[in-house]
């Protein structure tokens, strides 16, 4: 599919759809769910950006990470896309450090404390569940070991 066409081709799709679901129109269509909720996802972009993609200044890749942002922050990050040659994955890297965390005021007060007593960023990932320490070199390591009673001094 062209680049050109792009946007076209989603708005046919949409049409075609007829108020069905993708699921069935993957199966009517013969194409894949993902594929027909992506084409369409790019019916959510503004139109500013749907010109950039159009005009080849843009990625649909690129383009697929900028349509759950507002409008304002899709043109924001689309310039940055040409003006530093971003690859898909710097912009992701861009997008995501913009976004404010969605943390519980008891989360973040977790994070702050342990972060104070480990005298290192900490952060928590509810949705992974998963915690992230950073430490700067393997001395502040062994600092954050020795602070969790995890020494290793002791097994060597």
């Amino acid at each position: 599919m062209s680049k050109e066409n792009l946007i076209n081709k989603a708005k046919q799709l949409k049409k075609r759809l007829n108020g069905a679901s993708t699921r069935d129109a993957a199966k009517r269509f013969g194409l894949s769910h993902s594929f027909i909720a992506q084409t369409l996802a790019l019916l959510k972009l503004s139109a500013p950006i749907q010109k950039l993609l159009q005009e080849g200044k843009i990625t649909k890749t690129h383009a697929k990470l900028l349509y759950p942002l507002p409008p304002d922050k899709q043109l924001h990050f689309a310039s940055l896309v040409i003006s530093q040659k971003l690859s898909v994955r710097a912009l992701e890297r861009a997008v995501r450090s913009h976004q404010p965390r969605n943390v519980s005021p008891d989360v973040a007060r977790l994070e702050q404390r342990i972060s104070k007593h480990l005298a290192t960023p900490v952060k928590f990932d509810e949705k992974r569940m998963t915690i992230t320490i950073k430490y700067h070199n393997l001395d502040g390591l062994d600092g954050i070991l020795e602070k969790i009673g995890c020494s290793i001094d002791n097994e060597i």
